[in-house]
């Protein structure tokens, strides 16, 4: 199984929405944790149509600041016990796992409430004692190494508070792999700074379960984005070709030091790949013949279905010549 966890700074943009179903369309996550969603329960019909996820638990942003959001299709079975604005505990099984639970978490961006994120962890951790996974944005770091800044160092008291909640709940950090950091600021060297803010935390009895080796856990904001936009394996090969060069040159982008001409190059690169991802499903779109726009239907596999079956209907598999006389060879039709 795998999960999919991003903090997504508001799911109101095409482009953001665009990548999001790419990914879960590609991957087929087993779920789907969004933070700060910016979004209200109202809104999200749409998007919910756009991922094919058909369940989800919604928790509304307050003045379009916040919001969380859980998803997962008809084969997970997801019993969601509480939330907030930052949490949305579940047990989750099927037929292949045992019953087990998943945290979303999202801490408290203030340091001073900080306090209240990790009793939050610590009150959600308890009874039932079973294997327990916490995922998301902890808006806090366990060592320097995580968090580099030219400013000033982070408080060590802080980063302290976080290892001893995180060590009183029984949890261990499930690694990474790629880029480090899973936050910056966006702000041009020297001011610029970067964290690992988003992890995953597991339990022992979960660690030492007998899982699927697919399992995979994909981290937010920057690392998650650039999985985010390598998606749409099967396209028009010029339309691929050129998404993927403009994605490796972003990549490189993102994990370089920040100065006006990269983020400015970033932002037109960004801008370049969300037109041809909207060229291409304006392609399928025209050979499907399917009046998609008005629904607002974005999911290119179902453009590729109905042309290959007006393919498959428009085919001459055999032809009779004027002397009755049946063909069947290509070269003959």
């Amino acid at each position: 199984m795998s999960i999919l966890c991003w903090n997504c700074r508001g799911l109101g943009h095409s482009l953001e929405v665009r990548s999001l179903a790419g990914l879960v369309t590609n991957n087929k996550p087993s779920l789907v944790f969004l933070i700060e969603t910016k979004l209200w329960k109202v809104e999200w019909d749409q998007t919910k149509s756009k991922l094919k996820l058909p369940n989800a638990l919604v928790v509304d942003a307050k003045d379009k600041k916040g919001g969380l959001a859980l998803l997962w299709p008809r084969s997970m079975e997801v019993d969601v016990k509480s939330f907030s604005s930052h949490h949305i505990k579940a047990f989750i099984s099927n037929v292949t796992m045992e019953r087990w639970r998943f945290v979303s978490f999202y801490g408290h961006h203030e340091v001073g409430n900080r306090k209240h994120s990790w009793n939050l962890m610590k009150i959600i951790n308890g009874f039932p004692n079973c294997p327990t996974i916490f995922m998301g944005d902890f808006n806090e770091v366990f060592s320097d190494d995580e968090h580099v800044s030219h400013r000033r160092p982070r408080p060590r008291w802080q980063m302290e508070n976080f290892r001893q909640v995180v060590r009183d709940c029984g949890m261990f950090d499930m690694g990474y792999s790629g880029f480090k950091f899973t936050w910056c600021n966006n702000f041009t060297s020297p001011n610029s700074t970067r964290a690992r803010l988003d992890r995953g935390l597991a339990s022992k009895d979960w660690l030492d379960r007998e899982l699927d080796p697919g399992v995979k856990v994909f981290r937010s904001i920057r690392d998650c984005r650039l999985e985010l936009l390598k998606w749409k394996r099967e396209s028009l090969g010029k339309v691929h070709s050129s998404i993927q060069e403009k994605q490796d040159e972003l990549d490189v982008l993102n994990q370089g030091s920040i100065s006006m001409a990269s983020k400015g190059r970033a932002t037109v690169l960004a801008q370049e790949i969300d037109k041809l991802r909207e060229a291409d499903e304006f392609y399928w779109c025209q050979r499907s013949r399917a009046i998609w726009r008005v629904k607002g239907d974005r999911n290119t596999a179902f453009f590729h279905a109905i042309s290959a079956e007006r393919g498959k209907t428009n085919l001459i598999s055999v032809l009779q010549d004027g002397l009755s006389n049946w063909h069947r060879e290509p070269a003959q039709i």
